[in-house]
């Protein structure tokens, strides 16, 4: 088999259909399979699943499990259970825009033996605030090559749902790696000890942020500080210290970036004027204000 689209999700009634709506739309002229790896949702997710794929005709596997496994884990037995050659993976608040992205992945990495996963550039939607914005791209090239060592110095990927894997290099990585609870960086740094990775520059991909996501719900210093003292000391001994350098140079980049933030913030609360503070403070709700002290 060629394919196998992995799709992972987690109580995500709301989003669930536009997600599935975006397989539908690929166009994939080769042997493929939906694996679902759903992590014991309590709403109506497999249920909206199981149904829509029936009615579709669709070809699909359903791992069923009583307990939440947690996101490594789940993870990990839909990474085995997958029998593609090729494994892309879709979270069900996520969803897919070009219908021809899948090809285009698998005709690269067709191409390109060493490469062991290739993603695409995402578009970030962020739902509270009904915007998207795509992230940066600087490279002069359409396609950007990447490796462990620069993955260590920043995250590249930021999002699985961006992603499509050559499943003998995820055959070749340690069981315990998901024990770490990992996801996109250090799956894309481990992935990168056993051949390079490629970035495309067309953004095929939407990557919801909400106020449910697991990351996406924690504030900016809150997850500067987890990553500082909890994530990268941990990716860095598991890697066995091969990364220190890069590690230690992101872990100083995070700490002058959330300096520089909380800089400009002071200094836009010092330029408000007084009557103006005051008046914002009687005008504004409470949830509001109460967003307005955690961002200063």
């Amino acid at each position: 088999m060629k394919l196998s689209i992995l799709l992972v999700t987690y109580n995500q009634q709301n989003y669930i259909n536009q997600c599935l709506q975006s397989i539908f739309l690929q166009e994939i002229p080769f042997d493929s399979e939906i694996v679902v790896a759903d992590d014991c949702s309590a709403d109506a997710t497999l249920s909206i699943i199981e149904k829509t794929l029936e009615d579709n005709g669709c070809k699909y596997r359903l791992l069923g499990n009583e307990e939440n496994l947690g996101i490594s884990k789940n993870y990990q037995r839909g990474f085995l259970a997958c029998k593609g050659e090729y494994i892309a993976v879709i979270e069900g608040d996520d969803y897919w825009e070009d219908p021809l992205r899948l090809k285009k992945h698998i005709t690269f990495l067709d191409d390109n033996p060493k490469c062991v996963l290739s993603f695409n550039r995402l578009k970030i939607y962020f739902e509270n605030k009904d915007l998207i914005k795509t992230q940066k791209w600087i490279h002069p090239d359409d396609v950007e090559i990447i490796t462990t060592n620069m993955m260590a110095l920043v995250n590249r990927i930021g999002n699985l749902s961006a992603c499509v894997f050559r499943k003998s290099a995820l055959q070749k990585l340690k069981p315990d790696l998901y024990d770490l609870g990992i996801a996109d960086w250090m799956l894309g740094m481990a992935l990168g000890e056993h051949g390079f990775l490629a970035r495309f520059k067309e953004p095929m991909s939407v990557y919801r942020i909400h106020d449910k996501g697991k990351w996406s719900s924690k504030s900016r210093k809150e997850q500067v500080a987890g990553l500082i003292n909890i994530t990268i000391p941990k990716y860095d001994k598991y890697l066995g210290f091969r990364y220190h350098a890069e590690f230690e140079e992101q872990k100083r980049n995070l700490e002058l970036n959330l300096k520089h933030d909380a800089t400009l913030k002071r200094k836009i609360v010092r330029n408000t004027p007084s009557f103006l503070r005051s008046a914002l403070s009687f005008i504004l709700p409470k949830f509001v204000k109460e967003k307005i002290i955690k961002f200063i």
